[in-house]
C-alpha cells in the first residue's frame, strides 16, 4: 500500500487533502517511481563505468535498452568518463532518436573538452560531422581542441576533415584557429595548422598584425616560415611592427626587425614607428634603432605632432625618452596647431619633470599660444 513517504515532500504539500485518497496515493507513487527508477538506473550505469566494472555495466545497459532509458544525458556522462568501449556499447544499442547529428556533435565537443582522443575517433566513425557548429556558442570541435591544447585531437579532427579547405565556421567567429593557437603560445598546434595550410588567406592578409603584440618570437618565426607578409596592414593601416611596439613586446620587435620588416611604414594617422616607440615603449634604445634606420625625429603625424609629443602622453614617466629625443635633434621651438609649445604641453599635463627638461634645454618661456 502506498504511503506519503513514497512521495517527494513538495508534492505532498501540493496535493493537500487528496493524499487521503488511497487511489490517488497509489497512482502518484507509481508515477514518481517510473521517473526515479530510470534515473537510479542511469546513475548506477555511470557508476559502473567510472569504476571500470564491465560486467555490471553491460547488465545495467541491457536493462536500460529494454526500457528505453538510454538518453542524451546518459551518453554525455559516459563520454565524460572517457572509456571508448562503454561509449561504443551505449551508442550501439541506444534508440535512433539519440543518435542524431545534434547529439553526436554535442558528444564530440564534450569528448574534445575532456581530452578523450579515442572517444573522439569513435564518434567520428559513428558519423559525427566534425565541422558542425552549434548555434548556442559558435564553437566547433576543432576550435575547442585548439583552445584547450589537445594536440592529438587537433590532428585527429584535421585528418577527419581530409583535404577539404577549412572554413571560418570551424572556429568561434571572432577568433580564427591560427590566432587562437598563436595567442595561447601553442607552438606545436600552430605548426600543425600551418602545415595543413589552415587559413592561408588570413595569414596572407595579416593575422600577425593583430597578434604580434601578444605573442612570442618563436610564433612570429613560424608565421614567417608560412609566408606571412611582414608588412601586412590592419584596417587602420597598422603593421605587425606597430603592434609589437604598441604592446611593448621588444622580443617581437627584434624578431620582425631581423626578418626585414619595413621600418618606414606610416599608419593611417601618418604616425611613424618612432611615434609608437616614444609613446608605448619608453625605450631610448628602440628609438635609437629607429633613428639609425633613417627615421626623422621631427616627422609629424596628421595632427602635426612629432614623436616627442607622443612621448609626453605616455602612461608612465617618459623623461628618458623625452631627453633622448631632444638630444637627437627635436626642434625645441615646435608648436602645435593651437600654438602650444612643448612647455605648454608639460604644464598642461602637470609634469614638472618634463617642464624641467625643456627649461634646461633653453625653451622660450615667454611664448604665448593662440589663446594668449
Amino acid at each position: 500500500m502506498a504511503s506519503l513517504q513514497d512521495l517527494p515532500p513538495e508534492i505532498v504539500l501540493m496535493i493537500g487533502d487528496f493524499t487521503k485518497e488511497p487511489k490517488t496515493l497509489s497512482l502518484l507513487s507509481h508515477y514518481f517511481a517510473s521517473i526515479a527508477r530510470p534515473r537510479v538506473r542511469r546513475e548506477a550505469l555511470v557508476n559502473a563505468a567510472s569504476k571500470n566494472d564491465t560486467k555490471r555495466f553491460k547488465s545495467i545497459l541491457s536493462q536500460c535498452a529494454k526500457l528505453d532509458n538510454l538518453d542524451g544525458p546518459l551518453l554525455r556522462a559516459l563520454v565524460c568518463i572517457g572509456n571508448p568501449v562503454y561509449v561504443a556499447c551505449a551508442l550501439e544499442i541506444s534508440p535512433p532518436v539519440y543518435r542524431n547529428s545534434a547529439l553526436l556533435g554535442a558528444l564530440l565537443r564534450e569528448a574534445v573538452c575532456n581530452g578523450h582522443t579515442e572517444v573522439v575517433k569513435l564518434l567520428i566513425d559513428a558519423g559525427c560531422d566534425v565541422a558542425a557548429v552549434p548555434k548556442s556558442n559558435g564553437h566547433a570541435a576543432l576550435s575547442l581542441a585548439v583552445d584547450r591544447g589537445h594536440e592529438a585531437i587537433v590532428r585527429t579532427l584535421l585528418d577527419a576533415h581530409g583535404s577539404n579547405p577549412i572554413q571560418d565556421e570551424w572556429s568561434a567567429p571572432a577568433w580564427p584557429l591560427v590566432l587562437n593557437a598563436a595567442l595561447a603560445g601553442r607552438l606545436s598546434i600552430l605548426q600543425l595548422l600551418l602545415d595543413r595550410d589552415v587559413y592561408p588567406s588570413v595569414l596572407r592578409d595579416g593575422v600577425a598584425s593583430k597578434t604580434t603584440g601578444d605573442i612570442i618570437p618563436e610564433i612570429i618565426r613560424l608565421f614567417l616560415a608560412a609566408g606571412l607578409d611582414l608588412n601586412a596592414r590592419s584596417e587602420v593601416g597598422v603593421t605587425p611592427v606597430h603592434y609589437a611596439l604598441k604592446s611593448s613586446n621588444i622580443p617581437a620587435f627584434h624578431a620582425l626587425l631581423n626578418a626585414g620588416a619595413d621600418l618606414h611604414v606610416l599608419d593611417d594617422e601618418q604616425a611613424t614607428l618612432l611615434h609608437y616607440a616614444a609613446l608605448y615603449t619608453g625605450s631610448s634604445f628602440i628609438c635609437r634603432i629607429l633613428l639609425d634606420a633613417g627615421l626623422d625625429v621631427n616627422a609629424k603625424d596628421s595632427s602635426e605632432r612629432p614623436p616627442i609629443r607622443w612621448a609626453l602622453l605616455g602612461d608612465s614617466d617618459r623623461s628618458v625618452v623625452v631627453d633622448f629625443l631632444l638630444d637627437a635633434g627635436t626642434e625645441l621651438s615646435h608648436r602645435s596647431r593651437a600654438g602650444d609649445t612643448l612647455l605648454h604641453e608639460a604644464c598642461w599635463l602637470g609634469n614638472p619633470a618634463y617642464a624641467d627638461i625643456f627649461l634646461s634645454a633653453g625653451i622660450d618661456v615667454d611664448v604665448r599660444n593662440n589663446h594668449g
